[in-house]
């Protein structure tokens, strides 16, 4: 199971799937980079009982289904729920669902690194990631770096020397994550490199546990068998089993740097308590061709009749009793480019980029202007002019003509990107074209604001100058916004052309553009291939390097252990994120031997900076072919398992084959080979991908699942054919999925082999799914089919649930791509609409049906924090009453860290308010304010992590017809240590003082044992101002005593947390515990006791005795804690 990663493309042509090579004049496909949301805090899920939700901050649609289990003593039980959220990926419940109890796991939202103590706790359905905690606490505590619960976690030796974690709530509740090896997730070759500690178990101060044990297969852990309700050397009488099944979509995954591989699947959970069955649930999964990976259909529950066997089916199936299933349908994923396997229309009718016999007038594509589609750029380098036609999802501009001139004249102060002064050729070469491109231009996100942008390098100077785009024209749109990089002087050479005489020009000395650092903006690199030599200007969304020089020398010498990356034949550089963690690296391959070498990125350098990483492959040599130098013998690069790495494919074209080496971040394949073979035969129905002429192979995401899939397009016919990568191998394995474009004629030109046309591939309507565009350049036409029609969406998206006794709930999606928003780049499927049903026949509402829709807007990437931050907007709206009243719910939240009302700048590093709302309005259909609430939030106390920023005053507004007639306010303030409410102040209206009132309480701290959020006073105050004569009611707390009912007593600091006595004012109560820490009698303020015995598991209280002697016995059903009979004993004597 990929720990919570989710890929989400930039839009640009290859979807961000294929390695970004550095930009290149002439290039197969343009790619772009991957945009990673890495462990992304989950947000509020909606109710229980299998309904759908939106969550209205991110869009996600979300589910819980609950497992419901007997209860434990003092609330010590698992508390289990199926979670469906939209944005998660393939666990071992299926696409989008998790079943977990929590876990400690390595940070990887910058790379994955087994020697740093970068942590994200996963508890309660929530991530939290992990900083050191402040002094005076010792250096193994740490804190959530946003805090909320102040839970203490330590991190501590097991007993077989390896670290584990221990979390302690605010009640001296622990929690143990991986004290033994059987519950951690770690590389079996390497048992100290431990990604996840997984909950193993919970105890509280009397004694009272839960254990969890759990199940390794092929790399990847899973609950096994929960106990509990057990206490000291008292053995639990609960028990939770959890049993597992085969699946065949267990793609090989090296999130972890090592391999793991999800080939389980939950099939059956059963409840046990005190040696009898409870109940049962079942899982039902489906799985075709369209939808590749495993999807939960149905979930059943069974009575205690159920039998179930050891493999976990159960085998009464038929005759046990059981409740309606939770049935769910899924959207499967596209078919074909555009309806029927035809054009979509025509995007651009005509335009100036029709001159196929001008070679410096090109087409270019990118996301000019950061939402996410991928739009067309002709720059016509005659004349220095610019035109761009932004795409709308449906046409590039009205279809008949550019958007504007984005830029007037390419002219820079000391250099133009037009026509080259003179040529060069080859000296090592002479009989090849001479080169004549010193002088041209290359698009990427030079200031990471989401937008590509223009850069002009003129090699003959080294001078690099960069037009901004701001989503309408690049710099001022009469020129280059400045110059950043002055001269390309460096120590040991220069990125300039050197003397016309000696020049040795092409892949011997070249720039490259990629993000090295991962800060998010494109950077520069010069690669000096003559001495294996790597330069770098890092951009700083200004200027590359200091603006006249560069940043240093990434790699000293080129020379690797059994060869160089230098001027030699069948040697090649190619760039790409290859162990994910979000910065460019280097890699050469030298196709002589089959041999890769990788420098990795540290931000500062590739590999030590004067030599390689190591060898990555040993040999290309696979089963039945080689990627060494041959004809028609290719490597390439992508994700083709959507783990976030970068991985290795080489193509035999020759027999139509294709083999995988698959990155673990270390490596490709085992180190020596090719993982497997991907594609036995590239033979299709109708062609094959075979080498011949106007036959080529490409690779894009054309369902949309993070994976890099692959097609073959035969110019000769028009047809296109597809095979969808599953992580595992392309299509099934020989042939293709199936034909994507069954001709390539349009209304007014074919996509076949001709001059002036060319194949292109983007996401040009924003739903994160790789198009087909073809461009006829002999009239200036551009067609555009849409991968699947428009109702198709990524396969795997929940669609609708059914409760199995009429009612449902159906959902449809919408691309962010078509919301405004701040910066957010590519697509997310966020929740449009829900409808509900209360009568669902199987095809038809025959009841009422009431739709919820849902719209977003502000939505934002944080680039060098690699998170998504949310919308900033949501509007909800409800259904229609039966007179058409209706309620139009507005909310509004904080993406950054302000705590203003109607403050929102998400551009900062920490976004420690991300999520909390700061307005909320209800209005009817005609913008009549009903009520409206606004929130402000504390500042932190000492404005560094871990952050604590709880609401400082909540206003509320309750209006009639949009006249606001009261104004209620309530404000707070807290301990910041413990995060303890210790004042709150009501003002009843803001228009009169009489209905104020304040509360203020004092805490005693036990911080040893963690117990740090007890009261030991609360005062109520009839007035906002807390003098002792507006005092009206006081009462203090003591806990711990031992002087019973008879004589409550107890102290101020809490040992165990029970409350033992409670004074209000002169009255007294009290309350007595067991060993186990249950109440067994209370005392009144008149001191009245009562008192009460439990069941011999100490779980269930049987009898109840008032002051007077009344007895109440209560009998229970089975050992469930259901109530079978209540009895009440009025004593007479």
């Amino acid at each position: 199971m990929r720990p919570e990663r989710r890929y989400r493309m930039a839009g640009t042509v290859l979807a961000g799937l294929l390695m970004a090579f550095s930009v290149e004049t002439e290039v197969r496909a343009e790619e772009a980079s991957t945009i990673e949301m890495l462990q992304q805090p989950e947000m509020p899920i909606g109710n229980v009982g299998g309904e759908a939700h939106a969550d209205p901050f991110t869009g996600a649609a979300t589910m819980s289904i609950p497992i419901e289990v007997p209860p434990g003593r003092n609330g010590i039980q698992p508390h289990l729920s199926l979670v469906y959220m939209s944005g998660n990926g393939n666990g071992w419940v299926g696409v989008g669902w998790k079943l977990e109890l929590g876990a400690v796991e390595r940070q990887v939202r910058y790379g994955l690194n087994y020697s740093a103590n970068d942590f994200v706790a996963r508890m309660s359905g929530a991530n939290s990631e992990l900083v050191q905690a402040p002094a005076p606490a010792q250096t193994n505590e740490y804190r959530a770096k946003i805090e909320r619960s102040f839970v203490r976690f330590r991190k501590l030796s097991a007993g077989d020397g390896q670290a584990y974690f221990e979390a302690t709530d605010k009640k001296g509740v622990r929690y143990f994550f991986g004290q033994t090896a059987a519950s951690r997730m770690a590389d079996s070759a390497n048992p100290s490199r431990i990604f996840k500690w997984l909950l193993d178990r919970i105890e509280d101060r009397d004694g009272n546990y839960m254990v969890a044990t759990y199940v390794s297969d092929q790399g990847q852990v899973y609950l096994s068998r929960i106990e509990y309700a057990g206490n000291g050397t008292t053995a639990p009488t609960n028990v939770v089993k959890f049993y597992l099944e085969d699946r065949s979509d267990a793609p090989s995954m090296f999130t972890t740097n090592y391999v793991v591989k999800t080939a389980k699947r939950l099939k059956t959970i059963e409840v046990h308590a005190s040696g009898n069955s409870v109940r049962a649930y079942k899982m039902t999964y489906g799985q075709t061709s369209s939808i590749p990976s495993s999807v939960l259909t149905s979930v059943t529950q069974f009575g205690s009749d159920a039998t179930i066997n050891g493999t976990g089916a159960i085998t009464n199936e038929a005759t046990a009793t059981r409740l309606p299933s939770t049935s769910m349908e899924w959207s499967a994923g596209p078919a074909t480019f555009g309806p029927e396997g035809g054009y979509t229309g025509l995007w651009l009718g005509s335009g100036a980029c029709s001159n196929v016999n001008a070679p410096l007038v090109n087409t270019r594509y990118g996301d000019f202007n950061g939402d996410g589609k991928t739009d067309i750029l002709c720059e016509d380098r005659y004349t220095g002019t610019y035109y761009v036609a932004l795409s709308s999802g449906e046409l590039f501009n009205n279809g008949a003509g550019w958007t504007g001139t984005w830029l007037g004249n390419g002219n820079a102060a000391s250099g133009a990107c037009g026509l080259p002064p003179f040529q060069y050729r080859d000296p090592a070469h002479p009989a090849a074209p001479p080169y004549n491109d010193g002088i041209r231009t290359q698009y990427a996100d030079f200031n990471g604001d989401g937008k590509t942008d223009l850069l002009c390098e003129d090699r003959y100077t080294g001078t690099f100058y960069v037009a901004l785009s701001d989503g309408t024209k690049f710099g001022n749109g009469a020129g280059y916004t400045g110059i950043w990089l002055g001269n390309g002087s460096y120590a040991g050479g220069a990125c300039a052309f050197p003397n016309p005489a000696n020049s040795i020009w092409g892949a011997r000395l070249n720039t490259r553009y990629a993000d090295f650092n991962g800060d998010g903006k494109t950077d520069l690199l010069c690669e000096d291939r003559n001495t294996g030599t790597f330069y770098m200007a890092l951009s700083d969304g200004t200027k590359f390097g200091s603006g006249g020089g560069w940043t240093g020398t990434w790699l000293g010498n080129g020379n690797a252990a059994n060869g160089a990356c230098g001027p030699a034949l069948n040697v090649t550089t190619r760039y790409g994120d290859f162990n994910g963690d979000g910065k460019t690296d280097l890699l050469c391959e030298d196709r002589n031997t089959g041999t890769y070498y990788v420098g990795l990125s540290d931000g500062t350098q590739f590999g030590n900076g004067a030599g390689w990483t190591g060898t990555w492959l040993g040999n290309g040599n696979t089963a039945s072919g080689a990627c060494i130098a041959g004809a028609n013998i290719t490597t390439q690069y992508g994700d083709f398992n959507g783990d976030g790495k970068i991985d290795l494919l080489c193509e035999d074209r020759n027999s139509g084959t294709y083999y995988v080496a698959l990155s673990d971040g270390t490596k490709f394949g085992s180190g020596g080979g090719y993982t497997q073979e991907w594609m036995g035969n590239g033979n299709a129905a109708n062609g094959a991908c075979v080498a011949a002429a106007n036959v080529t192979p490409q690779y894009g995401d054309f369902n949309g699942d993070g994976k890099a899939d692959l097609v073959c397009e035969d110019r000769n016919t028009g047809t296109y054919y597809v095979a969808l990568s599953d992580g595992i191998r392309f299509g099934n394995g020989n042939g293709y999925t199936g034909t994507w474009l069954g001709n390539g004629n349009s209304a007014s030109g074919a996509c076949r082999v001709g001059s002036g046309i060319f194949t292109r591939y983007g996401d040009f309507n924003g739903d994160g799914k790789t198009d087909f565009l073809c461009e006829d350049r002999t009239n200036g036409n551009y067609w555009v089919a849409k991968s699947g029609n428009q109702s198709t969406m990524v396969a795997g998206q929940l669609l609708s649930v059914s409760n199995g006794i009429g009612g449902r709930r159906a959902i449809t999606y919408k691309p962010s791509t078509r919301y405004t928003n701040t910066q957010l780049p590519y697509s997310i499927q966020t929740v449009n609409s829900i409808v509900s049903c209360d009568n669902w026949n199987g095809t038809a509402c025959a009841g009422i049906s009431a739709t919820t829709s849902y719209e977003y807007s502000g939505g934002y990437h944080h680039f060098a924090e690699r998170e998504f931050r949310g919308f900033n907007s949501v509007k909800v709206t409800a259904p229609s009453g039966p007179n058409g009243e209706q309620a139009i719910t507005e909310t509004w939240f904080h993406q950054g860290n302000d705590l203003g009302v109607d403050s929102n700048n998400p551009n900062v590093p920490t976004g420690y308010t991300k999520g909390m709302p700061y307005r909320s309005k209800v209005t009817d259909a005609t913008g009549k304010v009903y009520s409206e609430t606004t929130t402000a939030y504390v500042a932190d106390n000492d404005l560094a992590a871990p952050w604590y920023t709880p609401q400082s005053q909540i206003d509320t507004y309750l209006c009639e017809s949009g006249t606001c007639a009261s104004h209620t306010r309530t404000t707070f303030a807290y301990d910041h240590q413990f995060g303890n409410l210790s004042y709150e102040t009501h003002y009843g209206d803001l228009a009169s003082a009489y209905d104020d009132r304040a509360i203020y309480r004092t805490y005693s701290d036990n911080v040893t044992d963690w117990i740090v959020g007890l009261p030991t006073r609360e005062s109520h105050y009839n007035s906002s101002n807390t003098s002792s004569v507006n005092l009206v009611a006081q009462k203090t707390f003591l806990y711990d005593g031992t002087g019973g009912c008879a004589s409550p007593n107890g102290t101020t600091t809490p040992t165990k947390g029970h409350l033992t006595k409670a004074t209000n004012w002169l009255s007294v109560t009290g309350a007595e515990y067991d060993v186990w820490g249950n109440i067994t009698c209370t005392r009144d303020a008149n001191g009245n006791v009562s008192t009460v015995t439990y069941d011999s598991t100490k779980t269930f209280p049987t009898t109840t005795t008032n002051p007077l002697g009344h007895v109440t016995t209560t009998q229970y059903y089975g050992v469930d804690g259901q109530v079978v009979d209540k009895v009440s004993i009025i004593s007479r004597s």
